[in-house]
C-alpha cells in the first residue's frame, strides 16, 4: 500500500509539473500577434492577454481564432468590445455560429457568440422578445430541416415556446441518433451522459456529416457509441486528409482512421507538421506506421517531448528503439516511472518497463528489485552504434553472465569510448568489452602497453581487447564481476 501511494504521488507530481508548462507560450509572442492583428499598442495588447488569460494559448490556435472571427464577418472593433471570444477555438466559433444559424437566429452579432451558453439556456419566447429570433420562426422545425437523411415520420415533439433552446436541441439530437444508429433510448441516454459536453452544442448539419463519414470509413453504428468524438468532430478534417494526404508514412489513411479512430479528429495541418518533426528526428516510416496515434498529440508537445528525451540519459539511449514513439505517447508516465526507479536506485530502465500499459507489470518488476535490461534493447543500441546487424553481436555478448545487468547508459558510454581507438568489427568480435567501465578498460590497455616482453605489433585489435578482458577479470577470479564499478564513499 505504501509503495503504491508513493508511486502515485511521484506520478501526479511529475505530470502536474509537465502539464503546467505544456502549452505555455511566451507573453511576447502572444502580445506581438495581437498587436499585429488587432492594431494595438504593446501595453494594450499585454493587458488583453492578461485579461483573457491567453498566456497558455498556442500561437497557431490564437491565429486560427482571429482568422475565424474575420471569416464570420466580425471586425477588430467587435473583438475588442467582446475580447472573451479570443478564448474560443476556431472550431468552437464555427460550431456555435452554425447552431444559432440552424435555429433561425437573425441577430448573429459578436455579442451573440460571446454569450452563446447564456442564450442557449434561455426560453424560445425570451429569445424572440430579445429580437434574436424572428417571431414567426418555428425553432424545432428549423432545426429538423438540417437533418440529413431524415426519417419520414420524424417529429419535433410537443415543444412550446416556454421550453429552453438547449432542451429542444438536445432532444432532437437524441431522437435523431436513436433512429440513425438504430439503438434504444436507454443506450442514447447513457451515450449522452458520457459525451454530453461534445454533443450539447453540436451543429446538426455537422453531426449528420460526421455520421456519414464514420459509416463510410467502416465504423458500425454501434461502434459510434463507443467513439463519441467521431460525432463531435469537425467533418472537414477527415475529408481534407483523405483528399490531400491519402497516404502518410506509407500507410493508407482510411485504414489508419479505422485502426486509430482518434486520428479522425486531427487537423490536416497537424499531420504534415508532425510528420516533418518525426523525419527530422530520423524516425523511420516503419516505426511511425506502428504508432500512428502519435499524430493525435500537438506538434509542440512532440517537439518538447523529443527535447526532454534527449536530456534524460536513460531515455536518450532508447531513441533508436522501434518503440520510441511509445515513449513520446506515454512520456509523462515513463518519466514518473523512471523517477521512482531512481528513488529505489534501480539503473536498468528498459523500454518495455517504461512504456508498458500494464501498471502491474511495472509494480511487480520494481517490487522484486529486478535491475535488469531486456536483450532486445541492448542489441538495438549496439547495432545502431556499431552500424551492424551481425548475429555475432548477440552470440558474443551472451557469453558474459551479466550481459543483462549493466545499464544501457554505461554500455553506450563504453562503446563510444572504444570506437575512438578500435574498429567496430573488433568490438563486435569481443562484444562483452562494452559491459565494462571505460576506466577499467583504459587501465588494462595501459598495462598491455607497458609489457616490454610482449610484441605489440603482432597484437590485433581483437587480441588487445581479449587481453584487456583477461587482465580485468583476473582480479575477480573470472566470475564476470569486473563489470561493476568500484564502490564510492558517499558523504552523508
Amino acid at each position: 500500500m505504501h509503495f503504491n501511494k508513493l508511486f502515485t504521488f511521484l506520478k501526479c507530481f511529475k505530470c502536474g509539473h509537465t502539464n503546467s508548462k505544456r502549452f505555455n507560450t511566451s507573453l511576447t509572442e502572444t502580445t506581438n500577434v495581437l498587436m499585429k492583428r488587432l492594431d494595438l499598442t504593446k501595453d494594450k495588447s499585454q493587458k488583453l492577454v492578461e485579461k483573457c488569460k491567453l498566456q497558455r494559448t498556442e500561437i497557431d490556435t490564437l491565429k486560427e481564432t482571429l482568422s475565424a472571427l474575420e471569416s464570420l464577418g466580425y471586425t477588430k472593433e467587435d473583438v475588442l468590445e467582446y475580447p472573451t471570444v479570443l478564448k474560443k477555438t476556431k472550431r468552437k466559433l464555427q460550431e456555435e455560429y452554425l447552431v444559432f444559424q440552424e435555429a433561425g437566429f437573425s441577430n448573429l452579432n459578436i455579442s451573440t457568440i460571446a454569450n452563446f451558453r447564456k442564450l442557449l439556456n434561455k426560453k424560445i419566447s425570451t429569445l424572440k422578445l430579445m429580437k434574436f429570433i424572428p417571431s414567426h420562426i418555428n425553432v424545432p422545425e428549423n432545426l429538423i430541416m438540417h437533418l440529413q437523411p431524415k426519417p419520414v415520420d420524424f417529429s419535433a415533439g410537443d415543444f412550446t415556446e416556454e421550453d429552453m433552446f438547449s432542451q429542444i436541441h438536445a432532444l432532437i439530437v437524441k431522437r435523431y441518433l436513436e433512429w440513425r444508429l438504430d439503438v434504444t433510448s436507454d443506450e442514447i441516454e447513457t451515450f449522452f451522459r458520457i459525451y454530453s459536453t461534445h454533443l450539447k452544442y453540436k451543429s446538426l448539419q455537422r453531426l449528420c456529416e460526421n455520421i456519414e463519414i464514420a459509416l463510410d470509413l467502416g465504423f458500425t453504428p454501434k461502434k459510434l457509441l463507443s467513439f463519441g468524438y467521431l460525432l463531435s468532430n469537425d467533418p472537414n478534417n477527415p475529408k481534407e486528409v483523405l483528399q490531400k494526404i491519402p497516404d502518410l508514412a506509407g500507410a493508407d489513411m482510411r485504414v489508419m482512421f479505422r485502426r486509430y479512430p482518434k486520428l479522425v479528429t486531427v487537423p490536416p495541418g497537424n499531420f504534415k507538421k508532425i510528420y516533418k518533426i518525426l523525419q527530422e528526428e530520423e524516425i523511420p516510416d516503419s516505426t511511425i506506421q506502428k504508432q500512428m496515434n502519435v499524430f493525435t498529440l500537438s506538434p509542440q508537445t512532440i517537439k518538447e517531448r523529443f527535447a526532454e528525451i534527449k536530456e534524460i540519459p536513460e531515455m536518450n539511449v532508447l531513441r533508436h528503439s522501434p518503440r520510441i514513439l511509445r515513449l513520446i505517447l506515454h512520456h509523462n508516465r515513463a518519466k514518473s516511472r523512471l523517477s521512482f526507479m531512481h528513488q529505489l536506485q534501480l539503473k536498468c530502465a528498459s523500454m518495455c518497463l517504461l512504456e508498458h500499459d500494464n501498471e502491474h507489470y511495472f509494480n511487480h518488476h520494481v517490487r522484486n528489485t529486478k535491475d535488469t535490461n531486456v536483450l532486445n534493447d541492448i542489441l538495438t543500441l549496439l547495432k545502431h552504434l556499431l552500424n551492424s546487424n551481425a548475429p555475432d553481436i548477440e552470440y558474443n555478448l551472451k557469453k558474459h553472465p551479466y550481459h543483462l545487468q549493466v545499464p544501457l547508459v554505461n554500455i553506450e558510454k563504453t562503446c563510444k569510448h572504444m570506437q575512438r581507438s578500435f574498429s567496430n568489427n573488433a568490438i563486435i568480435r569481443v562484444a562483452p568489452i562494452v559491459l565494462y567501465p571505460s576506466e577499467k578498460i583504459e587501465d588494462a590497455l595501459n598495462q598491455i602497453k607497458s609489457m616490454t616482453d610482449l610484441p605489440q605489433t603482432r597484437l590485433t585489435e581483437a587480441k588487445k581487447l581479449n587481453l584487456a578482458l583477461y587482465l580485468i577479470e583476473k582480479d575477480h577470479h573470472f566470475t564476470g564481476d569486473g563489470v561493476w564499478e568500484k564502490p564510492q564513499m558517499v558523504e552523508c
